[in-house]
Parts: structure tokens; C-alpha cells; sequence
């Protein structure tokens, strides 16, 4: 408040009572008890008559901040997410089906199997991709490949592709001291319930929480706020890539678990044979045991077993994926034959054929696109001749600019857009999307090792 000034603001106190005058006004019960019974009013009773007054523009609150010192900014997103209407209690846009007078207002539902309504709020001209439609989906869900309508428009057009704009690859997240874990993680969710634009992940076959925004400032920003308000220091990195293991063989493999203890022994015994499967089969398993040498009801603790030693990887401890396993015979004891005897043997077993299946470390490869001033596209494909990639093709652009297209393994991509910003001065940017995965070269598998020890 400006010094010498008294009628710039009114104080805290009238501010409030003014803005509950004006919220229970549009709830005459709670007008009641406030104004003629004289009843004070409890935040809880205020919170939905509050998201009507703004529904119905009865009431346009404003929240004083400062950009610069950040004074008021936790206070603000606090009122966002505890006061203001979710999505599904908001006014919509109405949307109109007909023309003129006949045109009747259409009712949406928040509804992912009903179809599709959705409001495109920018188009932008891409000179490569041609028109780009950022839009909103109301109702429905939108897939690549569907057919869509613009407006009344009896001729569908197909939805060819669908993109998500992206500010920067996420971080993961763990905390310097390992005793402050705990922390860490209920800080990360606390910043997510504040911030809808947030997002954090656990990745369990990683074992990494990776927390994901609109960019490299949002990012900074946030974990900036964890350490102001919760005193916590963090350690960040890129997330970690999602190799997967396989084999290129066909192998056999055996084994028998045989334990004593006293009492009541374990015992299971189990001849398998794998074999690699087309890239993203996945995982299949079969029995061609006959005359009960391993009884029926133990054939799925071997295939439990056979799953364990896949979660688990057998070069890198990465999963597995793409085999085909096949159990043809077995042994079992009448007593001591028993559900973990058989899990033991099984993954034993598995683990022996695939020793022998000559196996591999896969890595992701996306395709990528890259958009650049013309005097940069040496620099862009030498890079990508850097990073194991391979370039496809090069075309030129209108207004001195380039695309370059090719394919590189993910883990070479992470975090390439400051070194594009760089290389282009700021004006390239790119896509990609995964395409397939490929083998880790040996001398790349080392450093793989290395690096995990």
C-alpha cells in the first residue's frame, strides 16, 4: 500500500468479508445463516457455492504475485487446486450442431468412450509438415487413424498423426542422502497435486522416479521450490534408457532342485528348450510334457519361474522379451514335489538355455526429424553420424532452412535439444518416435557395464 495512501486496498479483513458477501450470494441457504442468523462460515461450506459464483462469473478473484520474488506464487497454485472448478465442473465451450436457426447446442460429458468433440485453438504452418492443429478434447478419445469431422462437414478427414509438444525430457529424481528417500518422494507428490502440469513416475522395471514438466525451466523451477520449502537436496539425471535383453539361438537347458532339510523336502526337475521370437512378440510359453512327468498343476510355477529370471535379465539385469519357451519333460517326487521346487527348476533351467542362446543387450532407436537453418545441416548430420545415427535423407526449405531426417538409439537423443539450441542458434528444433530396437554394439556394452558397476 502506497505510503499516505489509505484507500488503495482495504484491509485483509474487509477484503474477506467482501468476498463472502459476494459468494453467498449465490446460495440464498447459506446467505441465511451468514447474514440473518449471524453464523460464521466454515472454509468447507464456502468451497462449492465459491466454484459456482466463478462458474457463473458472479465473482472474478484476483491474486496479487510477484514473478520476481515469488511472493504469493505457492499461495496462488494453491487456490487453483483446492478452489477453482476441476475440467468436468467448468463451462465448457458450447458447441453447435446445424446451422442458423436450426443449429441446437450439443451436451458434453466428460466421457473417453462416447465420441469425439474436441476445439482446435491454434493451427499452426509447419513448412515441412504441412497445417499442425493444437487442440482440446472435450468428450471421446482420439486416436492416430481415426476419421474426424470438421464442423458440420459431411466428408471425414483422417487424423494421420498425432503429436505431444514437449518441452525437454524429463529428469529423475533421487535424493542425495538416502535417508531423505522418503522425503524426496512425498515432496514430488505434493508438487504434483499443486501443479497439474507435473507428473511424476515410477518407473519399477527401472526402479527410477522421473518427474516430467512443460520444460527445462518448469523443471528447475519446481525442484528449486522443494528446496526452498522442505529443505532437500536432490540429484538429478536424465531417465535411464529401457534396454531390453533377448537371445538369437535356439538352446536347451536343464536342471534339478533337490533340497533336504530335515523334514519334508523339495524337489523338482525340468528340461526345457528356448528359441528368439519376431522383435515385439513378446513372450510365449508351452508344455509338451506327456505322462504326467511333471504333474499338470506344476507346469505354471514353471512358467513362474521362467518369468522371474525374465524380469530379472540374464546379461545386464534387464527384462527380457521376444523368446518362446517350451518345457518337454521333467521329473517329480510324489512327496517332496512341490510349487517352489518347480518355480527353482524352472528358472535354473531357463537361465542355463539361455547361456547358451547367444544372447544380446537391445536399445531403443527412434526415428528423428530435424528442422534447422540451411548453414547448420552440416553440423546435424555430423552430429548424428557421432551418435551412431544414420541420416535418410536431407531436404530444403523455404526461408534458408532444412529438414534432416534419420534414425539414432535414444540414449544418444536424450537431452540433444541444448546442444541443437547451439548448434542453430536457437532456431532448429526436432521430433522423433520410436521405431524399433537394435542390438548395444560390444564396444557400446562395455561402457554399458562399466557404468553399471
Amino acid at each position: 500500500q502506497p505510503e499516505g495512501d489509505e484507500t488503495a486496498f482495504s484491509s485483509v479483513s474487509e477484503a474477506h468479508t467482501q468476498s463472502v458477501d459476494q459468494v453467498v450470494e449465490v446460495d440464498e441457504q447459506l446467505m441465511e445463516l451468514y447474514l440473518e442468523q449471524g453464523e460464521e462460515l466454515e472454509p468447507a461450506q464456502l468451497h462449492d457455492p465459491f466454484e459456482k459464483a466463478l462458474r457463473e462469473e458472479h465473482l472474478v478473484p484476483v491474486c496479487f504475485v510477484s514473478a520476481e520474488t515469488g511472493v504469493g506464487i505457492r499461495q496462488l497454485l494453491q487456490i487453483f487446486e483446492r478452489l477453482m472448478p476441476n475440467p468436468t465442473e467448468a463451462n465448457p465451450p458450447m458447441f453447435l450442431k446445424g446451422e442458423g436457426t436450426d443449429a441446437k447446442k450439443v451436451e458434453l460429458s466428460p466421457d473417453p468412450d462416447a465420441h469425439a468433440v474436441a476445439h482446435v485453438f491454434m493451427v499452426s504452418i509447419d513448412p515441412f509438415k504441412g497445417r499442425l492443429a493444437l487442440f482440446r478434447n472435450h468428450q471421446g478419445t482420439i486416436k492416430a487413424g481415426n476419421q474426424l469431422f470438421v464442423g458440420d462437414a459431411r466428408k471425414p478427414f483422417k487424423a494421420s498423426q498425432l503429436l505431444k509438444v514437449n518441452g525437454a525430457f524429463g529428469l529423475a529424481i533421487r535424493a542425495q542422502d538416502d535417508k531423505d528417500a522418503q522425503k524426496v518422494s512425498d515432496a514430488l507428490h505434493i508438487a504434483e497435486a499443486e501443479d497439474p502440469s507435473l507428473q511424476v513416475e515410477h518407473i519399477v522395471s527401472l526402479n527410477e522416479v522421473v518427474l516430467r514438466g512443460l520444460g527445462e525451466l518448469h523443471l528447475a523451477t519446481v525442484l528449486q521450490q522443494i528446496k526452498d520449502r522442505h529443505d532437500l537436496e536432490v540429484v538429478t539425471q536424465l531417465p535411464s534408457i529401457a534396454y531390453k535383453e533377448t537371445v538369437t539361438a535356439r538352446a536347451e537347458g536343464h536342471h534339478r532342485h533337490k533340497k533336504q532339510t530335515g523334514g519334508a523336502g523339495q524337489f523338482g526337475e525340468v528340461f526345457l528348450r528356448i528359441e528368439p521370437l519376431e522383435q515385439g512378440a513378446g513372450f510365449e510359453f508351452a508344455s509338451e510334457v506327456v505322462g504326467g512327468a511333471i504333474p499338470s498343476q506344476f507346469i505354471p510355477a514353471v512358467e513362474t519361474g521362467v518369468k522371474q529370471a525374465m524380469g530379472e535379465g540374464a546379461v545386464n539385469g534387464y527384462p527380457m522379451q521376444d523368446i518362446r519357451v517350451v518345457v518337454y519333460d521333467g521329473k517329480h517326487h510324489s512327496v517332496d514335489s512341490k510349487e517352489i521346487a518347480f518355480i527353482q527348476a524352472g528358472k535354473k533351467a531357463f537361465l542355463e538355455a539361455v547361456a547358451k542362446a547367444r544372447p544380446i543387450v537391445m536399445e531403443p532407436i527412434v526415428n528423428a526429424e530435424f528442422t534447422v537453418p540451411s548453414d547448420s545441416v552440416g553440423g546435424v548430420t555430423g552430429d548424428l553420424a557421432g551418435m551412431r545415427g544414420m541420416v535418410t535423407g536431407t531436404d530444403a526449405l523455404p526461408d534458408n532452412r532444412a529438414v534432416v531426417t534419420g534414425q539414432a538409439p535414444l540414449q544418444e537423443l536424450q537431452g540433444y535439444h541444448s546442444r541443437l539450441k547451439s548448434l542453430t542458434g536457437g532456431e532448429g528444433s526436432f521430433t522423433m518416435d520410436f521405431s524399433h530396437y537394435a542390438e548395444v554394439p560390444a564396444n557400446e556394452l562395455k561402457q554399458l557395464q562399466t557404468a553399471s558397476e
